[in-house]
């Protein structure tokens, strides 16, 4: 009886799995008065506004104003969190949007959650949170979508003073609408 050994079914799936067609999701040039984005890991492509600039910081991407008179009181982020080992299936939107309101309640003295939503993002259950709160005495207004995408969680946050507020959240709404999964 001929048998196919175990060995052997290892390199049949290698070459037929990993021979498979990979094809990335075309990405847009960048539209006028925006500025294209893609990470060097993380799955996405999106474009922001170009009257913001590249800064400094821990997350994927941090942005200030070009023309920034707020002393550093208006920020614009997409974040790309690591998450700890867990079981697939097992995040919930919930649990995430715990660990973010959580985590803003750690940095912002006096959080109050304004509101939260349903946010479309392609293919991404997302969801919008809106918050207010002091950092060190100035009122901040906090806008950020909160997505997941195959078990990964993916944050575009506005952090601003009052007067920059109304930016902040459009060049959200900017990042969100752009965004294309790799």
């Amino acid at each position: 009886m001929n048998r196919v050994s175990p060995a052997w079914m290892l390199v049949l799936c290698v070459v037929f799995c990993g021979c498979a067609s990979h094809q990335a999701t075309a990405t847009r040039p960048a539209s006028a008065g925006m500025v294209g984005y893609t990470p060097p890991k993380g799955g996405f492509t999106t474009q922001y506004p170009s009257a913001w600039h590249p800064g400094t910081g821990k997350d994927t991407l941090n942005l200030a104003p070009a023309k920034d008179d707020s002393g550093g009181k208006r920020r614009l982020s997409i974040d790309v969190p690591d998450i700890p080992f867990h079981l697939p299936g097992m995040m919930t939107m919930g649990a995430v949007q715990k660990g973010f309101t959580d985590d803003l309640q750690k940095r912002f003295q006096g959080l109050h959650i304004d509101s939260v939503s349903d946010q479309a993002m392609a293919g991404a259950r997302a969801k919008r949170i809106k918050a207010t709160g002091k950092e060190g005495g100035t009122p901040m207004v906090i806008d950020a979508v909160v997505a997941m995408n195959h078990e990964q969680v993916y944050i575009i946050s506005s952090e601003s003073d009052q007067a920059g507020a109304k930016a902040g959240s459009a060049a959200v709404d900017a990042i969100v609408t752009a965004w294309q999964w790799n």
